[in-house]
Order: C-alpha cells, then sequence, then structure tokens
C-alpha cells in the first residue's frame, strides 16, 4: 500500500473546510455589488456599513376590531416579519430557501420591534444584526 502524499491530505482538509465554512458578512457584501451605505432588497434592506439588517412584517387589519382578532393580527405580522428574516437571508446567500427551518429564538434576542398600523395593516419592523440573518440561511 503506498502512503498518501501530505499534500494530498492537506489539500483535501483545506479545500474541505473552504466548503463548510460559512459565509463571511464581508464575502455577501461583495457578491451583492459592494454597494455603500444601505442597500434595497425584496424582502428588507441591509445597511452595510452598520452590518445591520432592517426587515418588516404585516398583517391587514380586521374588518371588526375585537381584541381577538386584532391579537391574531399581530400575530400574523410578526410570523410575516420572521419568513421575511428567513427569505432575506437566503436572497443574501443566494441559497434556496428549504422546506423546514429550525430557529432558536436568538433573532430577536436585543432587539426592538416596533409596531403599528399603517395603509390598512399592522406593520412590525426591526433592525437586526446582519450575523444573525445570514445564520438563518445555514440551517
Amino acid at each position: 500500500m503506498r502512503p498518501v502524499p501530505f499534500f494530498a491530505v492537506f489539500f483535501v482538509l483545506v479545500v474541505g473546510s473552504v466548503c463548510l465554512a460559512s459565509t463571511s458578512i464581508p464575502e455577501i457584501w461583495m457578491a451583492n455589488g459592494m454597494v455603500q451605505g444601505i442597500q434595497p432588497f425584496r424582502y428588507g434592506e441591509v445597511d452595510w456599513e452598520s452590518e445591520l439588517a432592517y426587515v418588516a412584517g404585516e398583517a391587514p387589519l380586521p374588518e371588526r376590531g375585537t381584541p381577538s382578532e386584532m391579537l391574531r393580527c399581530r400575530r400574523a405580522a410578526r410570523v410575516s416579519l420572521f419568513l421575511n428574516c428567513y427569505l432575506l437571508s437566503h436572497e443574501l446567500t443566494g441559497t434556496e430557501p428549504s422546506d423546514k427551518s429550525e430557529t432558536d429564538g436568538g433573532l430577536f434576542e436585543d432587539v426592538m420591534v416596533l409596531g403599528g398600523e399603517r395603509n390598512g395593516s399592522y406593520v412590525v419592523g426591526a433592525w437586526i444584526p446582519l450575523d444573525r440573518i445570514v445564520i438563518l440561511s445555514e440551517r
């Protein structure tokens, strides 16, 4: 049996680690045109300088404003916010969204989510650290 050359082992380890490594924010910025400042995307906006993403979610206001209907409306807007975060992560990284998504709840940790009524919808929005958005595409 012939011994495997050191270079071959080194090459496989290096290439394998590069393929498994997550994409860094500067690499994502370069892949998306190296725009200075805030860049709009379909599912949100990215401020490349501060490494924050603004994402919003919305749901139509109910015809009757009962407390339970308003609660459902606000929950639907939050679900829309999470979905847009997930889709923005895949839009930034160029990967296809999977049918399943898991999160540990850390996405909105220490993030202020603001909400209110606008044009017949309840809208929630938040500036979220970009690294948390990117991690969503890796799950």
